[in-house]
């Protein structure tokens, strides 16, 4: 596979706090016209498989000692953040339609890149696991953030 010589090199929102290899940083090569291909595919989209094989395309280790988590074992966070990152190598501006306090319809262009990530305040046990308690039945309950394996396990479900 070659790939456009333009990338970033992008800081994941999680830090690598989740990933066993702390891995908290990955080369992202930007989008370019063959990409269309895999965005625009009928059969990918059904499948629900198409930000897998784009991240996958796309998402590659910094170098050859730098901690690399695989896209598909990667936080939803941190893959939303790429994908926004790569939504941004074709154009920042999102325009979307809102309604102002009368009820009347306008654009509005948002700039991607002012989006911030809030900072992991709660830290994970050693099982990657938080606990937390149930407010109405008190009850202990664990759980962890769900990766994009879990993602696909959910979409073959339905």
């Amino acid at each position: 596979m070659t790939y456009d010589s333009q990338f970033d090199i992008i800081d994941l929102p999680s830090v690598g706090l989740f990933y066993p290899n702390k891995c908290n940083k990955v080369k992202v090569y930007h989008l370019t016209l063959v990409d269309e291909e895999i965005m625009t595919s009928p059969n990918l989209w059904a499948s629900g498989d198409m930000i897998d094989k784009l991240l996958e395309r796309k998402v590659l280790p910094v170098d050859g000692e730098t901690p690399f988590i695989h896209p598909q074992k990667m936080l939803i966070g941190d893959r939303l953040a790429l994908l926004i990152f790569l939504r941004t190598t074709m154009d920042n501006l999102y325009t979307i339609e809102v309604k102002d306090e009368k009820g009347e319809r306008f654009s509005y262009n948002f700039d991607l890149t002012t989006l911030k990530t809030k900072d992991v305040t709660a830290k994970p046990d050693s099982d990657f696991q938080f606990d937390f308690i149930l407010p109405k039945t008190g009850k202990r309950v664990k759980f962890r953030l769900m990766n994009g394996e879990d993602e696909k396990e959910i979409r073959v479900l339905q």
